[in-house]
């Protein structure tokens, strides 16, 4: 958590403690109830993540989940 020492010292400013840090160790200990209780994770995040149907289509050539997707030929 120390990789960002920038972020670090602007949570400390301008909120009293490293927010980032403080939302980081509360998401992961959600994630870990809701896998030893079996119940579905909710997200603190607002707006919540995006899930993969809402993104572009991928480019010629990308990878798109770490299956490349061959270029079709002109």
């Amino acid at each position: 958590m120390d990789t960002f020492p920038v972020v670090k010292r602007k949570d400390i400013a301008k909120h009293g403690h490293y927010r980032t840090q403080q939302t980081i160790l509360e998401i992961h200990d959600a994630l870990a109830e809701s896998m030893q209780s079996g119940h579905p994770y909710q997200t603190f995040l607002d707006p919540p993540p995006a899930g993969p149907a809402c993104c572009h289509s991928p480019r010629e050539g990308t990878a798109i989940f770490g299956v490349a997707k061959p270029a079709q030929p002109a």
